[in-house]
């Protein structure tokens, strides 16, 4: 082997012949470039995938239209409300799962498709969480059987419209799809509620988790999802937490 530009290769190699390199670019200058395959072809060429045979009739297809660049998706598609409606406002109220005396929370800047939580009020030697304005988040419209989260002006809302027991309960910009449709269930005059969906017939729950590690256990956030109604203390939600009518009694 002799590198290209070793002093002896000129001596060994022969140069190609003056009237050879000619035709062989008279030739090509001939012969036009070959045209490209089509991405139908290459795909049956590389992958064995012929999107112009017929399964049902072993017929010819013909492409009429193939989209290859995707359009920039720049808005939401429909319409969807940016705030809570007044009568809504006037009777918003806490929601507190009587299973665990904790309440329903998320911030005003809530993110969208993210599950909620409750918040926790029993952790190492916290007091609870004694009912404030600020844990007044949630109202209910009747005429629209929308259960607003009053801060963010968003509704509450089964994520990707699932119907499955243990969905995640999220909030999402209100539109009124099936989705996010509640009704409330309680006996006259009493402030506690069981949140049926329209959707699915299933309950709001309080679903608590664990965290198991080898030397302790820790205790996940309560999380909300939509469960079997079943009447439990983890599906129905009051105003107040559990010590307010001991700390509002006569004196």
């Amino acid at each position: 082997m002799l590198a290209p530009h070793a002093k002896l290769r000129a001596a060994i190699v022969p140069a190609p012949a003056e009237n050879a390199s000619g035709q062989l670019a008279d030739h090509a200058h001939a012969q036009p470039s070959p045209a490209r395959l089509s991405w139908a072809r290459l795909l049956k060429r590389v992958f064995d995938i012929d999107i112009e045979h017929c399964p049902n009739c072993a017929g010819r297809l013909k492409i009429i239209a193939a989209i290859e660049a995707v359009p920039a998706d720049t808005g939401f598609v429909g319409t969807f409300t940016t705030s809570t409606p007044e009568s809504v406002l006037r009777h918003k109220r806490a929601l507190y799962a009587i299973s665990i005396d904790e309440p329903l929370i998320a911030p005003a800047g809530a993110a969208i498709d993210v599950p909620l939580t409750f918040k926790r009020c029993h952790q190492g030697v916290a007091p609870g969480c004694p009912v404030t304005p600020e844990l007044e988040q949630w109202g209910y419209d009747p005429a629209t059987h929308l259960l607003h989260h009053t801060a963010s002006g968003k509704c509450v809302n089964i994520s990707g419209a699932r119907v499955d027991a243990g969905s995640p309960i999220i909030l999402y910009p209100c539109s009124g799809a099936a989705n996010e449709k509640w009704t409330i269930v309680e006996r006259a005059g009493s402030p506690i509620w069981s949140i049926k969906s329209e959707l699915t017939a299933m309950c709001l729950h309080a679903l608590t988790g664990r965290v198991e590690r080898r030397d302790l256990a820790m205790a996940k956030a309560t999380t909300l999802v939509q469960m079997p109604c079943d009447g439990s203390d983890a599906q129905r939600f009051t105003d107040i937490d559990a010590n307010w009518p001991q700390r509002n009694r006569p004196r």
